[in-house]
């Protein structure tokens, strides 16, 4: 396989690829916020997360890290450094919730807001928090007319633990998740439609996670939640055309690029290309017949594209999940030139791939960025970042 990503590399840079990678980048695409608080401590304030109001910290139950939230706490979550502007037209919120054992189901809640603050109040519109249970949710929404938007299951309900003789629910999880597809929400909990916003009168672009209770007794009741799971938060670098990289089945040297639109047709592609290999790639940036400056082409090399088959990116291209820096690209330490590179690439300075090194391309200079085993990162360097 390296000697195949070598090849294939010295031969894609024939076709000018001014910017290279062989793995996911963060930066490329939509992005997935996954919290399971494997880097957090206990007792720490958990690292992803920035306050809206009240306390927090990591925990654990039952040797599982969890996010224990003080009673009206609220925490928003950070995404690429970013706590706001990150929600775009479809996106889904999911995370696992602890209720303690208790008297009444209605006591203890936890919130989803999908805007920053408490309540919101803009103009003729108004909104409280999606507020969720044990046995259910509810909301409240003014636009400008008030709409009172629930369902809760009945004490019987068998998810709801209650002990009749000791009158009393049993300690348990439930799964909440959210989704929004242009202005039309659902909830779910345990993958149980609780109910729709068929036209959410807020434009989200951001959301938090509160916790509450509805009583007046003392008994501090834990709220906790773990597995925190944001699906394709807006990046804005989204603009990618579908691309087909043809590399020789023998030698592994690419000898086309095609658009994916012009590859789905089995019987003409292996006619066209008999004794060939396929390759799914993903252009971001702009092209002409190759791609031109300031463009970013991502291949999947771990399997083979077979044509006729679904083009499904985020099979592969999953950010967050191979690209760990500082873990796994290490400039310097895989990279070896000299073993399996074409005659003739003499273009790398020094022994290794370093960072920050510059080489000369067809006209082009660019920068290495990174580099591991299986990839490398290149950077057109532009007339003024040269001066």
């Amino acid at each position: 396989m390296k000697a195949l990503h070598n090849t294939i590399y010295s031969s894609l840079k024939q076709f000018a690829l001014l910017l290279f990678i062989l793995f996911t980048g963060y930066a490329l695409g939509a992005q997935n916020f996954r919290d399971n608080l494997a880097n957090d401590s206990i007792g720490e304030w958990p690292r992803n997360w920035d306050v809206v109001n009240g306390s927090v910290a990591v925990n654990a139950i039952q040797g599982q890290k969890v996010i224990d939230i003080a009673n009206k706490a609220i925490i928003k979550p950070i995404v690429d450094d970013k706590i706001d502007n990150y929600l775009g037209d479809t996106f889904t919120i999911e995370f696992d919730a602890f209720f303690e054992k208790d008297k009444k189901m209605s006591y203890q809640h936890y919130q989803i807001r999908l805007w920053n603050g408490f309540n919101y109040h803009v103009g003729n519109t108004r909104m409280v928090p999606i507020n969720i249970g044990r046995n259910g949710a509810k909301t409240r929404i003014v636009n400008p007319t008030a709409m009172q938007i629930e369902k809760f299951s009945n004490y019987e309900h068998p998810k709801n633990l209650y002990d009749a003789e000791r009158k009393t629910f049993g300690e348990t999880w439930r799964h909440i998740k959210l989704t929004y597809d242009k202005g039309y929400v659902k909830l779910f909990i345990d993958d149980e439609q609780i109910f729709i916003i068929p036209r959410f009168p807020i434009k989200p672009t951001m959301f938090s996670i509160g916790a509450t209770e509805y009583t007046s007794d003392k008994n501090e009741r834990r709220s906790a939640i773990a597995n925190i799971d944001l699906q394709n938060a807006l990046n804005p670098k989204t603009d990618a055309t579908k691309l087909i990289v043809i590399a020789d089945k023998e030698t592994g040297k690419v000898i086309n690029m095609e658009l994916y639109e012009t590859m789905k047709d089995a019987e003409t592609v292996k006619a066209k290309y008999p004794s060939a290999t396929f390759y799914q790639a993903m252009l971001y940036g702009n092209y002409s017949v190759v791609p031109v400056q300031n463009s970013v082409i991502s291949i999947n090399t771990t399997s083979p594209y077979l044509p006729g088959d679904h083009f499904l990116p985020g099979d592969h291209f999953l950010p967050g999940d191979h690209f760990l820096p500082g873990d796994h690209f290490l400039p310097g330490d895989h990279f070896l030139p000299g073993d399996h590179f074409l005659p003739g690439d003499h273009f790398l300075p020094g022994d290794h791939f370093e960072t920050g090194n510059t080489f000369n391309l067809m006209t082009q200079d660019l920068e290495i960025l990174k580099t591991s085993k299986k990839s490398v990162l290149l950077k057109t360097i532009g007339e003024t970042e040269k001066n």
